[in-house]
This record gives structure tokens, C-alpha cells and sequence, in this order.
């Protein structure tokens, strides 16, 4: 698996964003994701355990953050058409 990390861009507030989404680390057989944005690391973002279909979401090392879960989900999609598919 291509682990290299890749672009994408996402309609947001009206504005289009472009994210940076690299693969940082794993641990248990989740993955991990750092979010670049205007090349500022932004969070990280994981589908948690496999299996489960939690879901994308925020990294507990960035909890206190918020981030809009569309955005996130977003993100996660094409983190699985990039990497997984």
C-alpha cells in the first residue's frame, strides 16, 4: 500500500480548502492521519478500531479541538478511495 502522503480538496463555508493528509502512525491496526492546512498541521484524524464502522473522527491527542464531522468524514472518504481502494 501506497502510503505516500496526497492532496484533496473539499468545499468548506463557502471556500475551498486545500488539506494536506499524510499517514503519521498505527497502532492495534488503526490508522492515523495528519491534516495539513495552508502547510500548518491542523489535527489528526482516525477511523478508529476496524471493524467497528465508528466512523472518521478527531484523534483523542486532538480532543480539544473542533472540527466540523462533515469535514472529517469527508476527508476520511478520501482517505479510503486513496489508500484502501
Amino acid at each position: 500500500m501506497d502510503l505516500s502522503a496526497f492532496f484533496i480538496e473539499f468545499l468548506h463555508d463557502e471556500q475551498w480548502v486545500l488539506a494536506e493528509i499524510k499517514p503519521c502512525c498505527s497502532e492495534d491496526d488503526v490508522f492515523y492521519y495528519d491534516v495539513s492546512i495552508n502547510n500548518q498541521f491542523q489535527y489528526t484524524i482516525t477511523n478508529g478500531n476496524p471493524g467497528n464502522n465508528d466512523g472518521w473522527k478527531i484523534a483523542l491527542i486532538n480532543a480539544d479541538k473542533y472540527v466540523d464531522p462533515n469535514v472529517v468524514t469527508a476527508m476520511g472518504k478520501q482517505i479510503e478511495m486513496h489508500y484502501v481502494v
